[in-house]
């Protein structure tokens, strides 16, 4: 065989290969439109989704993923550090504080967001000059068995024994020491459980935010005596979020409450009870 005969169906070969490939995808079914539009993470307009916030949030305060919903983007306005749904799922979110303050309707970038792990994440939910102070919980009653959680507010109760004898009722003694304090962290918990599984029901310390002159309060107050915390309710009123308000600032510190003697609870140390003194004769006294 001739070598241009070898050629030719080489040639003829090649041809008929490049027909089989032109008319297999030419034949092959196309895929469904919506599927290929299920696969793209877009929302119902066919464009890429941010988070934006719902409500305008201040600094300091957490993030809980109500706070946050799914917005409509162009895909060449997104930014880097803007948040897409695609790429962080809602609920990693929950339990991150605001560094910035962040207005309804606005784009959330990561840089206004501290997640729990993230270095700083403490300092950003401290309110600017507050302090963040950590006191041991001795035992479960005090700690509301798990009820106590991050964000709540609280009155501190510091009790102690000052005398060692009845001494009228005045022996043992209660008062609260600081009121409407937050709540930062139960145990190494920095944010609220999404599950009530996750409650810790024996927390070993609670960390409050705290003024200054506070942290010192709470300082001595620990080598005195036992220290209690009581849950506050939600502020109902405005009178009540000017009392929280106040109580933060430190302003309560120049009026203190009175405090409560083991004789304004108990009579047996008030010495109210009526004695009985029996001589050998069966005379009364």
């Amino acid at each position: 065989m001739r070598l241009q005969n070898v050629f030719t169906i080489l040639a003829l070969l090649a041809l008929a290969a490049l027909v089989f490939i032109v008319v297999r995808s030419i034949s092959a079914p196309k895929p469904h439109p919506e599927a290929v539009k299920a696969d793209r993470p877009a929302g119902p307009s066919g464009l890429p989704q941010i988070y934006v916030a719902r409500e305008t949030m201040e600094v300091g305060s957490f993030v809980s993923a109500s706070d946050l919903q799914p917005h409509d983007w162009p895909q060449t306005a997104i930014l880097p550090s803007q948040l897409r749904t695609d790429q962080v799922p809602q609920g990693d979110l929950a339990g991150a504080v605001v560094r910035e303050r962040i207005v309804k309707g606005e784009p959330i970038l990561s840089e206004k967001l501290a997640r729990p792990g993230d270095r700083g994440f403490l300092a950003a939910v401290l309110r600017p000059g507050m302090r963040a102070v950590t006191i041991a919980i001795e035992n479960v009653s005090s700690s509301h068995s798990g009820l106590l959680l991050p964000g709540d507010r609280i009155d501190v109760i510091l009790t102690q024994n000052i005398g060692g004898t009845a001494n009228g009722g005045r022996a043992h003694v209660g008062e609260t020491i600081v009121r409407a304090v937050r709540v930062l962290a139960i145990g190494t918990a920095l944010s609220r459980p999404d599950k009530a599984d996750n409650i810790d029901d024996h927390p070993r310390s609670a960390t409050l935010e705290v003024t200054p002159k506070q942290a010192e309060i709470l300082s001595v107050a620990a080598q005195l005596g036992q220290i209690s915390l009581a849950l506050r309710s939600l502020p109902a009123t405005e009178s009540d979020e000017m009392e929280d308000e106040l109580a933060t600032t430190g302003a309560d510190l120049t009026k203190p409450s009175a405090p409560t003697w083991g004789g304004d609870v108990s009579k047996a140390f008030s010495g109210g009870a009526d004695v009985q003194i029996m001589r050998g004769s069966g005379e009364v006294q």
